[in-house]
């Protein structure tokens, strides 16, 4: 079984998208991380968060952003 991302880190990560409401791609908030880690774990906390409804994707391939998923709503 795979292991839990830390909270800290997933907190870290929804407020970098939420700072900004016209969405980042992964590449802008591997940019921002305080401690970064690999584009594959972040990937998958990505995934984690958009899948616990806490962030939304838009787009596809490198063209994807992530949003706050309350201005994903106003959209």
């Amino acid at each position: 079984m795979a292991r839990q991302p830390p909270k800290e880190a997933l907190a870290e990560l929804q407020q970098i998208v939420a700072d900004t409401p016209a969405g980042l791609s992964i590449s802008e908030i591997e940019a921002r991380l305080k401690n970064p880690v690999h584009r594959r774990t972040l990937q998958d906390r990505l995934s984690a968060l958009v899948t616990a409804g806490r962030l939304a994707r838009s787009g596809s391939g490198r063209w994807t952003k992530y949003h706050s998923n309350s201005i994903q709503q106003l959209l």
